[in-house]
């Protein structure tokens, strides 16, 4: 009875612990969940920090099964600036836009454009995520810093009842801050890390601009901007 109990209470703050932002990077994105188990690299700051510890290792005369692995005595990345996007449905809006670019003009053409409401019906409420990245991480044995910020956004477009829309599902901006350490134990047979993670997130629900806001560009771009920059700054305030 006393062992369950102990293992409940073991497993209580991962119960209601909750998934923080998750770094996007190429390597671990294409192994999936195989990457965790032969962390080598940088990026083990992210996703097991107990990996930290095999850089400067592999290649060393000190670990013979290792050595003819290459030898990296240190790992730098910077990224000044990544997207992400589905590539595969851009060339579909664009034809679409480009068919009916006079109807986002007025609420008079909207109005006028009859295949309008039946060319959009594909895409109506269609979210499409895409994302910017900029950050840097530097990683040496034992150790790991990183800084990143990622912000993802999910735009879709709205038929509307009378004049056609488009909206934001969601925006949000992560502002990351993650440090990590690692000793191996045991004649190099065992390694353990840890790390810890500070972060910031900021989140717009449900922005919806109307066909007449298009007509008015510099009222668009002026609010946009103007929304953005509030959630930007509140990412670079820590008590926020």
């Amino acid at each position: 009875m006393k062992s369950c109990l102990a293992v409940l209470l073991l497993m209580a703050p991962l119960s209601f612990g909750r998934s923080g932002p998750q770094h996007r990077s190429l390597r671990p994105l294409s192994m999936g969940n195989a990457f965790v188990a032969v962390v080598d690299d940088k990026d083990a700051l992210y996703y097991n920090p107990a990996g930290l510890n095999l850089i400067n290792s592999l290649g060393s005369s000190g670990r013979p099964n290792m050595g003819p692995y290459p030898r990296d005595r240190m790992d730098l990345r910077v990224d000044v600036v990544g997207n992400t996007m589905p590539l595969q449905d851009i060339p579909d809006f664009l034809n679409f836009y480009d068919h009916h670019k006079d109807s986002f003009s007025s609420k008079d053409k909207a109005l006028s454009d009859t295949s309008f409401a039946e060319d959009a019906t594909p895409f109506d409420r269609k979210p499409v995520e895409i994302g910017v990245m900029h950050g840097a991480v530097f990683a040496m044995h034992n150790f790991g810093f990183a800084y990143w910020a990622d912000a993802r956004a999910a735009p879709y477009p709205d038929e509307g009842i009378v004049i056609p829309q488009a909206g934001v599902q969601k925006i949000e901006v992560d502002a990351m801050i993650q440090i990590a350490g690692a000793r191996s134990f045991m004649n190099n047979r065992l390694a353990v890390g840890v790390g810890y993670r500070l972060a910031n997130r900021q989140t717009i629900e449900n922005y919806q601009i109307s066909a007449e806001d298009f007509a008015n560009g510099d009222k668009l771009a002026s609010s946009i901007r103007d929304t953005l920059l509030e959630k930007l700054d509140n990412v670079g305030d820590p008590s926020s």
